[in-house]
Formats: structure tokens, sequence, C-alpha cells
């Protein structure tokens, strides 16, 4: 199935499936909370996507394309339509009315923006103030006293340098307090290599050949790892064993199995006991570890192994 049809389904109905299957009308426990679920299976889910993730990262990869594609009708479209903000994008949309779907879009550029760096070719598209080309940040915000006085505050960087150095203009002479600040601000300027032919480009900073990919976009969005303890959890999967069973194992391990104990967590009227050594309080721990009826079993296995089973007193 399309992963467009998939994002339209919401998550109550994958939490239903999984926990109920085709059973109409049939109510039963969640076991496990669908931010777990969702998560890595190396992390204590079940590897399930998450495709509210997986959907805003196919719309990061359109606004990649807007910014890094060659022209094309496409582009030259959405930017008449919207503007330009810059070389890379269009202006952010407030329209309330017909603009929905690009609005959605738009509004994930920040991630696109946050996790790429500019790679200045022959600086046609860099904005000199405003684009971060230089250290971490916009030069603007690195030395917003500098940036206040200059006049060119939209410019390229093309449109500042040329083959003596920088062409800046600013719109008064210095005070003797901003002579330093100014020096400072030509010595970073000192590191910037020199113009080339090539166009600027963006590099997508989570790969290493600089080219987006949806699957570490998704990485970048997916916030429903939540389980940080250390636990093997890819042992339960990669053992060779039925499914059911490592499913089983894996609702074990998150102490999700429905004993008597969590049923009476969730409003029911039981009296807890164990059926095996019908002694002591139904527990997941007590029932597949601590039973004497268990522990009897344990041992049988493991000293088939030729290992001893020794418990703490």
């Amino acid at each position: 199935m399309p992963t467009y049809m998939m994002s339209l389904f919401p998550d109550t109905i994958r939490r239903n499936f999984l926990w109920q299957g085709n059973g109409e009308g049939v109510k039963k426990f969640h076991l496990v909370k669908w931010d777990a679920v969702i998560s890595n299976k190396k992390e204590g889910g079940l590897g399930i996507k998450n495709l509210k993730a997986h959907n805003k990262s196919l719309l990061l990869k359109w606004l990649w394309r807007l910014a890094t594609d060659d022209q094309s009708l496409w582009k030259d479209t959405i930017f008449a339509r919207y503007g330009k903000e810059g070389s890379w994008t269009t202006k952010e949309v407030n329209t309330p009315y017909g603009v929905g779907l690009w609005r959605t879009i738009r509004n994930q550029w920040p991630r696109i923006w946050n996790n790429s760096v500019i790679n200045v070719g022959n600086g046609r598209k860099t904005l000199f103030w405003n684009d971060t080309w230089m250290g971490q940040t916009p030069l603007r915000q690195q030395f917003p006293d500098i940036y206040i006085l200059n006049q060119q505050k939209m410019a390229t960087i093309v449109e500042v340098r040329n083959e003596q150095g920088w062409n800046l203009i600013f719109r008064r002479f210095l005070n003797d307090w901003e002579v330093e600040r100014m020096t400072q601000f030509y010595n970073t300027l000192e590191q910037a290599k020199n113009l080339t032919c090539e166009e600027d480009k963006l590099t997508w900073k989570l790969e290493k050949d600089g080219k987006f990919k949806v699957k570490s976009a998704y990485k970048l969005l997916d916030t429903s790892t939540e389980t940080k303890e250390l636990w093997p959890w890819k042992m339960i999967w990669k053992g060779k064993i039925p499914h059911k069973v490592a499913y089983f194992t894996w609702l074990v391990a998150r102490q999700s199995v429905l004993t008597q104990d969590n049923l009476m967590k969730r409003g029911k009227d039981l009296c807890s006991r164990c059926f095996f050594c019908e002694s002591e309080t139904e527990t997941i721990n007590h029932l597949f570890l601590h039973c004497k009826v268990t522990e009897k079993l344990w041992k049988y296995f493991i000293n088939r192994r030729g290992i001893t089973w020794t418990q703490k007193s």
C-alpha cells in the first residue's frame, strides 16, 4: 500500500489491530504504550514504522528538491505562487485559504535548514548576512553591531566580494570603540575560501555523501524512541524461535503480560495467587523466574547445558 495512503490511517486503527486483531466489538487491553511499540527493535519496540514521522520525512524531500534541483517548471510555479525567501525556499505561508498543502510542507523547512551546510561556490545563492555559511550561525547573529551599520543586508556573497576583497558599504564612519569589533569581523572573513565557478549547494549533514535521504530524515523526526534501559532487546528477535514466542518474550521483558497482579492494576477484582505454587502473589517475575515450579523447569534445562542455577537467598 502506498505510504501516502498508509499515513491517512489514524494510529487508533493500527493500535486496535495489533491488540485486538479483526475481532470487531471485542475490547482487549493495550499491553504496551504505542510510543514504545513503534520504537526500534534495538530500543525495546516492535519496529513498526512511525507513519507521522515517515510522512514528514517525505515532505522534507520535496523541500530538499526545491532547494537543490536544477531549474524546472514545478519550482518556477512554486516560487511564483509563494515568493522566495533567499535562494533556497519560499516565504512562509500565512494565507488561511487554498494553500494548506504547501503551508504544511513549508512549515518543515527549519528541519532542513538546521541540518544542512552551505558549500559556497560562486556565491550567487548564499546571502552574506542571513545564511549560515561562515561558522555555526549567520553573520548577522555573530556580529549584530556590524550588521546594523551595513547597507547591504540582503546581498549575496558575490555582490559584496570582488577580486580585491570584500566590498562592504557602511552607513557611517566607525567610532573608536567599534574599530576592534570590525577588525574581528574582517579576521573572520579571511577564513572564507575563494569563489569558484560552481553553484552554491546545500549539503545534508546527516549523510556522509551530503545527499538527502528519507531514511536519515526519518531517524531525525522519529521521537518514539523512549526505552533507555540497558536490555539486550536484539537477542529476543535474533533467536531461532517462532515469532509468536519472540513476541511473548518481548511482552515478558516489558512486564506487560496479563498476570493476576497486572489485571488487578487494571481494575479487575481478583485474588492474586500463583496457580502453580499457591503460596505467592502472581507477578511476572514470580511466574517466570521465582516460582518453585518454574525454578525446577529452569534448573532442568540449564543443567542439561552444564550450567549451575543459583538463586539469591
